[in-house]
């Protein structure tokens, strides 16, 4: 979900077209690839050697198929289930995701660690324990 946030936090459903998913899949990088960069380079680092420049790379083309697929699906669901509400962001899909994991009894560890969030107390802010979602 992090890569959709940073383009999408705060917009509209209505205002994401299809050109714009395409323009944000199209920058999408290797995360892993800099993980391992960075785990890399630390450890180069720590024993004085010199380190190269990370050097970004775009993810493999079927990834990039997953997240047009998974987009598509998001805004089918919107446009059939959500178009009643006015102020529906992107980012509110996050708190239902959130609340239907934990509605399905994911323990709160795991839905912090897959939403990528640094607390408990977070994880509670976005799916409280008996969250509804809309």
């Amino acid at each position: 979900m992090g890569f959709w946030l940073i383009h999408f936090q705060g917009v509209l459903l209505k205002n994401i077209s299809e050109v714009k998913i395409y323009a944000a899949v199209s920058k999408m990088t290797n995360r892993k690839h800099r993980d391992n960069w960075e785990s890399k380079a630390g450890s180069l680092r720590r024993r004085g050697e010199l380190v190269e420049p990370f050097v970004e790379v775009p993810v493999s083309i079927s990834t990039k198929a997953k997240h047009l697929a998974l987009m598509k699906a998001i805004m089918r669901a919107a446009e059939r289930d959500w178009k009643w509400i006015d102020n529906f962001r992107f980012h509110d899909l996050r708190h239902t995701w959130a609340s239907w994991l934990v509605q399905a009894g994911v323990p709160l560890s795991a839905l912090q660690e897959m939403g990528g969030w640094e607390s408990i107390e977070m994880v509670q802010r976005y799916a409280p324990p008996r969250a509804t979602p809309f």
